[in-house]
């Protein structure tokens, strides 16, 4: 747009203001405004905009103020707050997504705070003035027309940009050869890369668009660097009963750590990197009684039976199931259940743990334990995965769409991010277990008309929990400092892998599994150049005492 053009527009616009200041009380929003405010604007938009049409921003505290809004800053929080009547505007100095009245737009850039001024673009300046003037006030123009599922996706991938990746690259240790949960790990002594960061990396690697296939693992990482993964995770691996232990955690974890470390180690690091384990898994050993095998050169080895007690027997397994917190924490008996669902599915016993899980469902809400909450929703998402791994539609599939929709609208704040990621990880998991019988009708009729909204209330869910250096935090406070009942950092005011992980890469590929689309994945090819050569040439990390 040339500088004349810009001119234009900008003098329209002021028209339009001077227009709206002094007759909106036809419109029926808010009384008119004095003749005073008329010529206040006309003045900021002269004397203060047309200076600079390369780059045309209005001063948002006085334009607002003269139209009878209040306009506050807090400092500790960096934002600004602009309130009049039920019309609401929050900006945070240094990012680009607004909310109004609680529904996120993106400027073209970050909201720049200078000498106490706030300018936004000219452009931008409309939409805050068609949603403080229109008839219903509680709407933000945003919403006159339903934004689309493309609108809405846009926004959300908003809230990510490459630091993200750079981010997540910084914690990897070329020593040890594997990724750190957060920076306060790394940096400190106590603590060592772990299994599960290790594998979110890997698969972010992937979910984010870096790579494009699984066989990239094997030409875009260095050699080097993948020996160092095969070798941190090989090593863990105990001989005797097949599973994987980490050096500062020892044996004596919980069962959902065992499992899932299990699962990180067998079903992603090294099958990313086209390697065996050293040893038998727990799912492929004997039933048998234990007996004294010859492994390697290390001598005679007792090989346990296969797996815990809760996996010799149905009955054990019910036993097992029924002293989870169905109740009490519907989140946690889920995910116990998950951590190890692939092992009871191994041992032929996934029948029998689907048909106790429909024994306990509430048939109410499609999900697992008392009312729609963010709870609940999280124990349904854990669950789905044994009714798919053992080949067995979800029950109640629509009562726990419908519930999930109307858990993912709520106002309520989050206490975790992975409240704001369970709900579409749910449904997606809820939509494989239908595969092969075809979807309960009704299905993607319902979930297409929520999607939009849902996925702008993720976004703005997500808000509170991005950092600065594009990583994103567990909760609102502070990052866990425990995962899985074991120590993994010190937590504080920081970002960890598996936050960042599920907000970027999980949340994104799970909108798009639950809509049934293929995923549109945000980085390319460069962003993983990037990766790898800071992977490659990391220099060994020195440690402080806590």
């Amino acid at each position: 747009m040339t500088k004349a053009r810009k001119g234009k527009k900008a003098i329209v616009v002021l028209t339009t203001l001077a227009v709206l200041a002094g007759g909106a009380g036809a419109i029926g929003a808010v009384a008119p405004a004095s003749a005073a405010s008329v010529q206040t604007i006309s003045g900021l938009l002269q004397g203060q905009l047309l200076s600079n049409l390369g780059d045309i921003r209005l001063p948002l505290r006085s334009l607002f103020e003269a139209m009878g809004a209040d306009v506050s800053w807090n400092s500790d929080t960096k934002k600004v707050t602009i309130q009049k009547g039920a019309f609401s505007i929050i900006m945070t100095a240094g990012e680009s997504v607004v909310m109004i009245n609680g529904i996120p737009r993106t400027l073209d850039r970050p909201v720049l705070i200078t000498d106490d001024k706030t300018p936004v673009p000219l452009r931008f300046v409309g939409d805050l003035l068609s949603a403080l003037f229109q008839p219903n006030p509680g709407q933000p123009a945003s919403c006159v027309n339903e934004p689309t599922f493309e609108q809405a996706m846009a926004e959300l991938k908003s809230n990510f940009d490459e630091r993200v990746a750079d981010y997540l690259a910084s914690l990897w240790d070329p020593v040890v050869g594997g990724f750190y949960f957060s920076k306060s790990a790394r940096d400190h002594t106590g603590f060592l890369p772990d299994l599960e960061s290790t594998g979110q990396i890997i698969n972010f690697m992937r979910e984010s668009g870096m790579l494009q296939s699984d066989a990239e693992f094997l030409t875009k990482l260095s050699a080097p660097v993948r020996q160092k993964l095969v070798t941190f995770t090989q090593t863990m691996q105990d001989p005797g009963d097949g599973y994987f232990y980490h050096p500062q955690w020892g044996k004596n974890i919980p069962d959902a750590r065992r499992g899932r470390d299990l699962t990180w180690a067998s079903d992603v690091i090294l099958r990313k990197m086209n390697v065996s384990p050293l040893y038998l898994l727990p799912s492929q050993r004997s039933q048998t009684a234990a007996k004294p095998v010859q492994i390697a050169a290390a001598g005679p080895v007792q090989i346990a039976a296969a797996g815990p007690a809760y996996l010799q027997s149905e009955q054990a397994l019910k036993d097992w199931m029924a002293a989870l917190p169905w109740q009490a924490n519907p989140y946690s008996a889920g995910n116990s259940v998950n951590a190890v669902a692939r092992q009871i599915q191994a041992a032929g016993l996934g029948p029998a743990a689907v048909a106790y899980l429909s024994s306990i469902q509430n048939v109410e809400t499609g999900l697992w334990g008392n009312g729609e909450t963010y709870e609940t929703v999280s124990a349904a998402m854990k669950v789905a995965l044994m009714y798919q791994l053992a080949n067995h539609p979800y029950p109640y599939a629509m009562k726990a769409l419908e519930s999930t929709i109307r858990v993912a609208q709520i106002d309520i704040p989050v206490s975790q991010i992975t409240f704001i990621y369970n709900p579409w990880s749910a449904i997606a998991a809820i939509r494989k277990t239908y595969a092969s019988v075809g979807l309960p009708v009704g299905f993607v009729e319902t979930l297409a008309a929520a999607a939009p909204k849902m996925i702008l209330k993720s976004s703005q869910k997500l808000q509170p929990l991005r950092l600065p250096d594009g990583s994103f935090k567990y909760s609102p406070g502070n990052s866990n400092n425990y995962s899985a009942g074991v120590l993994v950092s010190l937590g504080g005011n920081e970002g960890d892998v598996n936050a960042t992980t599920i907000a970027f890469g999980s949340m994104l590929s799970s909108i798009y599994a639950a809509m049934g689309l293929n995923n549109v994945p945000i980085y390319d090819s460069s962003v993983m150049t990037r990766f790898a050569n800071t992977v490659s040439n990391a220099a060994p990390i020195v440690k402080v005492q806590p």
